[in-house]
């Protein structure tokens, strides 16, 4: 069975607190740290596409320093598979291509997407078997592209009625596509998970307005239900009322129990940490050794 220390955690940082000109001195701090792969996040996934010179420029400073890109997630703010079919969404689906082309391109595998919108964005009046017809349509559009580029599209698990294990399951059921799996995220889990004293009343109002007055259908052992579709791991930690993506051991997530069954899924692609470093202070050097005391090898 795999275990962390035959894996790479690859390092997500919060790009979009960081000038293209401060670009290479946090790379050189991750480097400096022990790490070998790094998340091409949200925002270097956009300023790719948008500049090949700061393209150029990254996948310079990549080699230069000996980094791998692994992973990367496409945009999710206003842009969910699930959105409601309209000019908007087929724009999002063409950039969508175009950032699965860009990810085979560099070898990238996994691509994290969001079912649904941010909080702020949710469609209250959708039913969840249509939210699910609707990211079905978007699928059936995108995975032609991401077998072509040889990349995985990974379905995160978020706290939303749309997207917990059940919903996952029957929309990866439904393609039972190579192509098509699960990102595990540890925190989001943690949000929903079943256990003693679980409240909504203790989540902010914007995400208990996203189940919009119905009962919340806590999750019991998420991780076990998905781990045959799980492809990627999301990993960082809370207190399982606010999603704050801190470094594990700073919340409530059990991960002695929880990462080695993670760590073991047969399909797993990548496993990448999502705490929030620029905005938040982290140290890449203590980012790295809290990953290392969970025992990846680096």
């Amino acid at each position: 069975m795999r275990r962390a220390a035959d894996l790479d955690a690859a390092y997500y940082v919060d790009w979009q607190n960081v000038t293209d000109a401060d670009i290479p001195a946090w790379l050189e701090r991750f480097a400096a740290a022990g790490a070998r792969k790094m998340v091409l996040g949200t925002n270097l996934l956009y300023r790719s596409l948008g500049s090949a010179a700061f393209l150029k420029m990254l996948t310079r400073e990549f080699d230069r320093l000996h980094l791998e890109f692994d992973g990367s997630h496409a945009p999710f703010s206003q842009a969910g598979l699930n959105m409601a079919e309209s000019p908007e969404k087929d724009a999002v689906i063409r950039a969508r291509l175009d950032m699965i082309r860009l990810c085979g391109d560099l070898g990238i595998k996994v691509l994290v997407n969001h079912l649904s919108c941010r909080e702020e964005f949710y469609d209250l009046e959708a039913t969840v078997p249509e939210l699910r017809r609707r990211a079905i349509s978007a699928l059936e559009k995108l995975l032609p592209q991401a077998e072509r580029s040889g990349v995985t599209l990974a379905l995160e698990n978020i706290f939303f009625p749309s997207d917990g294990s059940a919903e996952l399951l029957a929309i990866t059921g439904y393609f039972n596509s190579p192509h098509l799996g699960v990102c595990y995220d540890f925190g989001h889990a943690n949000l929903i998970a079943d256990r003693p004293g679980a409240d909504p009343g203790l989540w902010p109002e914007k995400l208990r307005r996203v189940w919009n007055g119905r009962p919340v259908v806590w999750e019991h052992d998420m991780l076990a239900k998905l781990l045959p579709q799980v492809v990627c791991l999301h990993m960082h930690d809370n207190d399982g009322a606010s999603d704050r993506h801190r470094l594990p051991g700073r919340g409530s997530v059990d991960w002695e129990r929880l990462l080695p069954l993670a760590v073991s899924a047969t399909r797993l692609l990548s496993a990448e940490t999502e705490v929030t470093v620029v905005a938040a202070g982290v140290d890449p050097a203590e980012l790295c050794r809290t990953f290392r005391r969970l025992g990846f090898r680096s």
